[in-house]
């Protein structure tokens, strides 16, 4: 990583500035927690309302929360990196070596999808293993990486399990593995007054993960509503208890919301359907930022951070002006790349996801990054993004209700679809013109 060091806040917990070994909570200081075998914070964290995602360049090894995968840990000079244990179902990464060489990758504990490719570094390691996953051969890893996995692919999140609606002829979970780096956080008229920085550039450094190729359809959201009970998370990274009381109590309870006219406001038509296979290939609206961020919890995932969507869609280090454009600087846009509104009025609703199909992909495949559905983001809304300005792995949630969504919807115009452009909205909010779609740590 290439930005200062700070606390892991981005899942609600961090990495403390002392690192110490544990099996156990009571092994840490109060108010540290014991976290894949390693103390880190809960509370107090340094790093500022930007808060990142570990130290870059420190001595020994310093383990950070890494979402539903394995923990991500980084070791030695700059921008070199090493491939941690994976302990939860999506595994740990291989490695992601830097300019000065790191570790290779680290081998999965008993992830379900094995190592992702090893990159840079100076050496030939190979990519993270899982006993279950395939690891792919690494492309110049660390001095000294571990061996690749061989096994069955990995089962289905649960949101897709049995379900057997495709869209735009793919899993409905499909998701799509991004290699992470630097590149510019793009900001609108909004926040372009706010930093006293050059052309008011935001760098940020961002792990590799992997986001979902659609927006969250109804069909997928459907057994999230079917196992609510249970699905409601628990206080642990990504969800704090005092959220709680943000979630309706029962299945039937969020089913109602879902289809109220009254409280589900704006153009357009609630997505959800009480009748089962009606409506499963369109994206899941007028459900609130907590509903969204359970959901992601419960599928394995998280929403994305801010930083992570804008890199996305932003096709990186490309800086494009909308997802699709090709060139980056293209301004190209009508309604055969996104769902918006392109004439006097807009659409009826959302269409379903991938509509538009190739043309209006992202870099790394994504659809419907600009238009469609608005989707909630991880990060509380700020009109300025904080100090420092350097982001590396950040994301914010600072107990305001206010809430970022970013793409644009059915209901925007063309300047609102553009990948820079930002919007907020309480977190409790039911919109017709807002959704969501879920990311996974590697």
């Amino acid at each position: 990583m290439l930005f200062g060091a700070g606390c892991a806040n981005v899942l609600g917990i961090g990495a403390s500035d002392t690192q110490v070994e544990c099996t156990a909570d009571t092994d840490c200081s109060p108010g540290d927690v014991c976290f894949k075998h390693s103390c880190t914070c809960t509370t107090d964290c340094a790093g500022g309302a930007d808060s990142m995602l570990g130290p870059a360049g420190s001595a020994g090894v310093v383990t950070v929360p890494n979402g539903s995968g394995g923990a991500s840990t980084s070791t030695g000079g700059s921008s070199s990196h090493r491939g941690g244990t994976g302990a939860d179902e999506t595994g740990g990464t291989g490695a992601s070596g830097g300019a000065k060489g790191g570790k290779g990758g680290g081998a999965g504990a008993k992830p379900h999808s094995g190592g992702v490719t090893a990159s840079g570094g100076v050496a030939g390691g190979d990519a993270g293993n899982g006993d279950t996953g395939g690891g792919t051969s690494g492309a110049g890893g660390g001095d000294d990486g571990g061996s690749a996995g061989e096994g069955p692919p990995p089962p289905p999140p649960l949101s897709c399990d049995g379900m057997s609606t495709q869209c735009a002829g793919k899993s409905c979970c499909a998701s799509y593995e991004l290699p992470g780096g630097d590149f510019l956080r793009s900001c609108d008229v909004s926040c372009s007054f706010c930093e006293d920085v050059p052309d008011h550039l935001y760098p940020a450094d961002l792990s590799p993960f992997a986001m979902d190729a659609f927006e969250v359809t109804v069909g997928r959201f459907r057994g999230f509503v079917v196992h609510y009970a249970a699905a409601k998370p628990q206080a642990s990274k990504g969800w704090d208890a005092t959220w709680d009381g943000m979630l309706l109590g029962t299945s039937d309870e969020l089913k109602a919301a879902l289809v109220d006219d009254q409280g589900c406001t704006g153009v357009g038509l609630p997505t959800w359907t009480n009748t089962l296979d009606v409506n499963e290939a369109l994206p899941i609206n007028c459900v609130t930022w907590y509903e969204a961020q359970a959901f992601c919890l419960w599928d394995g995932g998280r929403l994305p951070t801010e930083a992570e969507w804008n890199f996305v869609a932003a096709g990186g280090d490309e800086e494009r002006v909308y997802p699709w454009s090709d060139p980056p600087e293209s301004s190209t846009i009508d309604e055969t790349y996104a769902v918006y509104k392109w004439d006097e009025e807009p659409p009826l609703g959302a269409l379903e996801v991938g509509s538009r199909g190739d043309i209006g992909r992202g870099k790394w495949g994504h659809y419907d990054l600009g238009g469609n559905v608005a989707e909630w983001l991880w990060d509380s809304f700020r009109v300025c993004y904080a100090s420092p300005n350097e982001c590396n792995d950040c994301g914010a949630t600072l107990g305001e209700p206010s809430k970022v969504l970013r793409g644009g919807s059915f209901s925007t115009e063309y300047d609102r679809v553009t990948v820079d452009a930002r919007r907020e909205a309480d977190g409790q909010s039911r919109t017709r013109s807002f959704g969501f779609r879920c990311v996974r740590d590697r």
